[in-house]
C-alpha cells in the first residue's frame, strides 16, 4: 500500500501587508474614533471596555519609541560604519606610500654602504690604497 501523506495543507492563508508606518498616526486615529462611536452605542460593561481600548490607543506607543531608537542606532551605524570604511582606504593609501618609501630608502642606504665599502678599500687596501701609496712615497 502506498504511504499515507506526512503533510496536508488544508487552506490558505492570506498574508497581510501592513500599511507604512507613516500611515499609522491616521490609522490609530480612525481606529479610536470607531471605538469611541461602538462604546456609546453599546451596554454599560461593553462601553467601559471599549472606552479603555480607545484610550490605549491614544495614548503614546511605547513600542514606536523604542523603534525609533533602533532607527537612530542603524542610521548612526550606517554612517559609523561609512566613516570606518572611509578611514582605513585614507590608512590603506598611506600604507602604500609608507611602504614605498621604505623600499626607496632601502635602496638606498644599500646603495651607499656599497660605495663606501668601495672608498674604505680604495683607502685601507694594503697593496693599493691610498694609504700604501702615502707610505710608499715616504
Amino acid at each position: 500500500p502506498p504511504a499515507a501523506p506526512a503533510l496536508v495543507q488544508l487552506r490558505r492563508a492570506a498574508v497581510r501587508r501592513h500599511a507604512p508606518r507613516s500611515a499609522e498616526p491616521a490609522r490609530r486615529a480612525e481606529a479610536q474614533a470607531f471605538l469611541q462611536r461602538a462604546a456609546t452605542s453599546q451596554g454599560a460593561s461593553s462601553a467601559s471596555v471599549l472606552r479603555r481600548i480607545a484610550a490605549m490607543l491614544g495614548a503614546e506607543n511605547p513600542f514606536a519609541t523604542v523603534l525609533a531608537e533602533i532607527e537612530k542606532m542603524l542610521s548612526l551605524l550606517a554612517s559609523e560604519g561609512k566613516q570606518d570604511a572611509e578611514h582605513k582606504a585614507w590608512c590603506d593609501e598611506e600604507r602604500k606610500v609608507t611602504t614605498a618609501g621604505i623600499e626607496k630608502k632601502t635602496e638606498l642606504i644599500n646603495t651607499l654602504n656599497k660605495e663606501i665599502q668601495a672608498l674604505e678599500t680604495a683607502i685601507e687596501d694594503p697593496e693599493t690604497g691610498l694609504k700604501a701609496m702615502i707610505k710608499a712615497d715616504e
